[in-house]
């Protein structure tokens, strides 16, 4: 490597327009360096640089200019308006395009967002930020709190995610360091994505990481340090009210005369001789710690350049004995052999440690939701209470740690070799290994009552997990570029092979003899207390694809795409999917009758069409295979082998067509602008499992049989401006979608308790009763005919439910169609600023529309005894017409037995995502410590929420049907440095 250390100097310049107006705020930045400044009310700027380094000159509405230094001290720099967002270039799929001939639907998320608001995982950068991209984090869990992400709604009954592509190589984005990423390209519509073809059915992201850039070398630390507390957590009510609250509910009840607890046991814990408990307090804490820290070093010549990274995070946890932590390193070379070929090597690795206790959170939290706060946590006599399933708080402290240890290797190997002029050919070979290694131990655990009387004994147990997953894909191609006189041509051939193989086997001992001892021939030799498993699962997929681009005067554009995939998922007369998509766009704004008028400065139409395939599937439901099973008998273990399914040779590819249409516009130099887009789309042959008669005796084969339709629109409306030294701007976007049932084999309606699907419906609908409030009197509920079988045991403060058909009797044959699950009217609302050092952003994020269902203890006082929120007494009958009264043996009242739209809650939120304040240090006073950038910042994640459900205290991006038995999302307080050198 060939490093230049050129003796720096003082350059000075003025920047204007081609008006010759000042341009004060101008960016000034040494290419290939993080270092730069601003200009000042005077449109001066002042950088220390050496001859060999090139300025790059950029402005909100304006082109950007690079400019070399060479033996200049003073430099006047002109900046046109109006070109610099059209001359910007962006990836897509095998490529890069002008911005200006995109005729796909697609939306970036820059280098400068992501370095500037600190994030624990990539998918957090997508919530609030990008039109048709819905992210949703239901917990906070250290290692568990990676986002939900779903491109323009589910079109399918299948699972289908996002492809997510990081320099070619299809992974998981949370295993990149955020610091490291280059730029993100999200591809929505048919256009965009059909070159990805069978794994582009939810949309394809694609993560470009940094590279390194001609010039000295530069060396960078990113860090910051955190305090984590919960957004919002459930308040129980205290002991007294708790037994109040249960004698009132067996009252109401009717049914039982005695009262659960005497005013004698109320009054020691009301006067202080008995003291209650918050079981949900005890297993957590009120604050964690969060850290993380980033080093970088870039740079090169023109013959090699590199790009280097290492950082660690760690999120220690709420509750006893969590904690996440992740390494990532990565190399990325780009090497110049001759004029003609160019090789690029990038290398990645990353290691990911979660520990939490062994019995899970989600254990602790369900069972912490549902003792009472009269079940004391310890004796009188310091021992551990046993509480119907166990001790939450006890497991936290005591019951062992469960540590998933994950390490991921990346390599990716590719040349560009260039034939002739315009015509070059690419070739690509990405591997992947990724190991996960589980363990866990249980420790034993005796409990005792008050008296030392031994009441249960909690055996210990170890666990051995091991899972490793092997990927390798090969791509080849040829692209050949073209310009003459009105005319570019792009085209691209290519061809692809990809394989992965996954192998997993686990091994669990009881009845260890020492909790010290974790090695599973420690274990119990008796096979009666081991269980062993293993599997494995592979597939392949073969491609070739094809691109067209042509422009005519930079104004008509085209674009076509094709791919034909073979996939080892299907049997042999049906293996092979064929995918074409066509787009069209026109520059309107380049036309002669608009070209002359100056406060139009782009607009654009383009529609688009196309079809990509799914195949997210078993790796064999065409073809029967063979199941094993063990037990012992006699003391030996046998094993059986057996068909586990019924397959089907048949089944073929399910294919998403989308049809597209969007217009951009912007106005006055991008003082403000817009894009809509209305888009169409159609599942067919989708791939899903049929009901079956119980009597068949096998699971249900996977047919193609089911169609589904998906229809919405996306508006995105963005300014930027600059008053004096202040930039500023504003980005707001909205989304809706809907999907509906279209055909499923004439199979329907499939109703799932509380879900329903079938034609005419959204996918797993909301089904139940009709609810028409609650009974205020004892007379008004007797003097309903219909009834519920329940002994009549209706009365006042009790749902009142709707007989639809009208014949006396409330069952099943009166419940309906109740709503959509999916959230509508998506938005997000960013905002921010610069003046002088100082630099702001604001994030807003939530849904105009959304339904929320909880269920068992999170909805219903009591279910299994447990502890009633306080917000279930403040809105319960007759305090208010919100809430049904409390029961003992809830019926009616139950959403898990008489399901009705009464428990449907208005969803619909808003919440503060994100808020950054930085300060970047001038020049003048960092050439004195030898930094050549530094920036300090402050910055606050999930700040404020406010919704519409029936409590402040339930989170609105909870996951519908939840017991709230999750760990809490979390509000997120961050300081932190970045610098340069």
């Amino acid at each position: 490597m060939n490093f230049t250390f050129a003796q720096n100097r003082m350059v000075t310049g003025v920047v204007s327009t081609e008006a010759g107006e000042l341009l004060p705020g101008v960016n000034v930045a040494i290419k290939g360096t993080t270092t730069g400044t601003i200009t000042d009310v005077q449109g001066e700027f002042h950088i220390e640089t050496n001859s060999e380094s090139t300025l790059i000159f950029s402005f909100i509405g304006f082109g950007t200019v690079e400019m070399k230094v060479g033996s200049q001290t003073k430099m006047n720099v002109i900046l046109s308006e109006g070109s610099e967002q059209l001359e910007e270039v962006i990836v897509v799929g095998f490529g890069e395009q002008k911005k200006e001939n995109v005729t796909g639907s697609l939306e970036t998320i820059g280098s400068e967002t992501i370095k500037d608001r600190p994030v624990t995982s990539t998918s957090a950068l997508f919530q609030g930020t990008l039109p048709g991209v819905v992210a949703t984090q239901t917990s906070g869990q250290p290692g568990a709190d990676n986002m939900d992400i779903l491109i323009r709604g589910s079109s399918s009954i299948n699972d289908t995610p996002a492809l997510v592509i990081v320099d070619g190589m299809p992974m998981s984005m949370n295993n990149i360091n955020p610091q490291d990423i280059e730029s993100i390209t999200v591809l929505k519509d048919a256009s965009a994505t059909a070159i990805y073809g069978a794994h582009a059915a939810g949309g394809v992201i694609l993560i470009t990481t940094k590279r390194g850039k001609e010039g000295k070398v530069s060396f960078g630390y990113n860090g910051y340090v955190g305090v984590q507390t919960p957004t919002m957590e459930h308040k129980f009510v205290g002991a007294v009210e708790f037994m109040e609250l249960s004698n009132l509910a067996r009252q109401n009840d009717g049914v039982n005369s005695n009262p659960v607890f005497t005013q004698d046991q109320i009054d020691e814990y009301r006067n202080g001789s008995r003291q209650g408990v918050n079981w949900r307090d005890a297993i957590m804490s009120s604050t964690a710690m969060q850290q993380q820290h980033n080093m970088t070093v870039s740079g090169g010549s023109e013959k090699v350049k590199y790009y280097g990274s290492g950082s660690f995070f760690d999120q220690g946890g709420l509750t006893p004995n969590t904690n996440f932590q992740r390494y990532n390193f990565r190399m990325n070379v780009d090497a110049k052999v001759n004029d003609r070929l160019t090789t690029h090597f990038k290398s990645a690795f990353d290691n990911s440690v979660r520990q939490q206790p062994t019995r899970g959170i989600g254990s602790a939290y369900y069972n912490a939701n549902i003792y009472s706060p009269i079940d004391p946590i310890k004796w009188d006599n310091g021992e551990w209470n046993y509480v119907r399933n166990g001790n939450p708080v006890r497991w936290m402290e005591e019951g062992g740690d469960r540590t998933s240890n994950w390490v991921n290797t990346q390599l990716m190997l590719g040349a560009e070799y260039k034939i002739v002029d315009g015509l070059k050919a690419v070739v690509d070979y990405n591997f992947r290994y990724s190991h996960d290694r589980g363990k866990a131990f249980n420790n034993k655990h005796d409990y005792y009552d008050g008296d030392g009387k031994l009441v249960k004994t909690e055996p210990n147990w170890y666990e051995d997990y091991n899972a490793a997953t092997t990927y390798s894909g090969l791509q080849a191609r040829l692209d050949y570029e073209k310009h003459w006189n009105n005319h570019y041509l792009k085209a691209m051939v290519g061809y692809s092979n990809e394989t992965q193989l996954w192998e997993q086997g686990s091994m669990t001992r009881y009845n260890y003899l020492t909790d010290n001892i974790h090695i599973i021939d420690a274990g119990s030799r008796d096979p009666k207390d081991w269980m062993m498993g293993g599997t494995a699962d592979q597939w392949a997929i073969q491609s070739l694809y094809a691109r067209v681009n042509y422009a005519f005067k930079d104004r008509y554009l085209f674009e076509a795409n094709i791919r034909r995939d073979g996939s080892s998922k299907f049997g042999p007369s049906h293996r092979y999917g064929l995918f074409p998509s066509l787009s069209l766009g026109w520059r309107i704004s380049e036309e002669s009758f608009l070209k002359d008028v100056e406060w139009v400065t782009n607009l654009k139409v383009r529609g688009s069409w196309g079809k990509v395939g799914n195949q997210n599937i078993g790796s064999f439901d065409w073809t029967p295979t063979l199941a094993a099973s063990s037990a012992v008998i006699g003391g030996e273990g046998v094993t059986a082998v057996y068909y586990d399914k019924t397959a089907n040779p048949d089944i073929k590819w399910e294919t998403k067509t989308t049809t597209n249409f969007g217009l951009e516009a912007d106005f006055f130099g991008r003082l403000i602008g817009f894009t809509v887009d209305v888009f169409t789309n159609r599942t067919t042959d989708i791939l899903m499992n049929v009901p079956v008669p119980p009597q068949f005796g096998y699971d249900a084969p996977r047919v193609n049989a089911g169609i589904v339709d998906n229809n919405g629109w996306e508006v995105s409306v963005r300014h930027q401006n600059q008053i004096g030294d202040f930039n500023y701007f504003v980005n707001l976007n909205l989304f809706d979608n809907r999907n509906n049932v279209v055909d499923i084999l004439e199979t329907g309606p499939w109703i799932d308790d509380m879900r329903f699907t079938d034609v005419g419906a959204p996918m797993r609908a909301w089904y139940g009763f009709r609810s028409d409030g609650i009974y205020q009197t004892d007379e008004e509920a007797k003097a309903n005919t219909a009834h519920y079988n329940l002994n009549n045991n209706i009365g006042a403060g009790d749902i009142k439910l709707v007989d639809i058909n009208g014949d006396g009797v409330i069952d099943g044959d009166d419940r309906e169609l109740l709503g959509d699950p999916n959230p509508r009217y998506m938005f997000g609302i960013n905002l921010g600023g610069s003046f002088k050092g100082f630099d702001f952003n604001i994030l807003f994020n939530g849904a105009l529309q959304r339904d929320v269902v909880l269920i068992n203890e999170a909805a219903v006082p009591f279910f299994l005894q447990a502890t009633p929120q306080e917000w279930q007494v403040e809105k319960a009958w007759p305090n208010s017409n919100e809430y049904p009264k409390f029961r003992e043996e809830y019926t009616v009242n139950d959403p898990g037995r008489y399901f009705s739209d009464f428990w449907i809650q208005d969803g619909k939120y808003i919440r503060l995502k994100n808020v950054t304040v930085g300060y970047t240090f001038s020049a003048d006073l960092l050439k004195k410590v030898g930094a050549t950038s530094a920036r300090i910042y402050v910055s606050g994640d999930n700040l404020w929420t406010s919704s519409a459900l029936w409590s402040p205290t339930i989170d609105p991006e909870i996951s519908n049907g939840s017991r709230g038995a999750s760990y809490p999302q979390l509000s997120v307080y961050t300081t932190g440095i970045s610098l340069n050198f």
